[in-house]
């Protein structure tokens, strides 16, 4: 008797998600909730690796994502450690400013170079 209920109250479950995601308007926001991006440059200076990313929202103007990973133990992995988002202007200026423990990362975009600033 507890195996059927069981069994019952599964197949209930599963027709309860079937018809609340039955609509179109679900699919449609899980589709449009979904970022598009877009890898703009790639580069490894020194032991700092970066990318910079174009990202936009289904509701919102694109911006820009950075992210810098520095090497460690020797090169066998990166970690990352500065993760930014900006702006179109920020971005149309070349040089990036990254607040990193104490100090400042800086990442030149036009010179493709990422240095610590002490």
């Amino acid at each position: 008797m507890i195996f059927i209920l069981k069994r019952l109250a599964i197949i209930i479950f599963l027709f309860g998600i079937l018809t609340a995601f039955n609509s179109c308007s679900y699919l449609a926001v899980f589709i449009m909730a979904k970022e598009k991006k877009t890898t703009v440059d790639k580069w490894e200076s020194g032991k700092y690796k970066t990318r910079i990313q174009k990202r936009i929202g289904w509701s919102s103007t694109h911006f820009y994502h950075c992210r810098v990973q520095v090497k460690r133990l020797g090169g066998l992995y990166y970690r990352t450690v500065v993760v930014k988002i900006f702006s179109r202007e920020n971005y149309a200026s070349c040089l990036i400013k990254c607040p990193f423990r104490n100090d400042t990362l800086a990442v030149d975009v036009c010179k493709k170079t990422t240095v610590l600033i002490k």
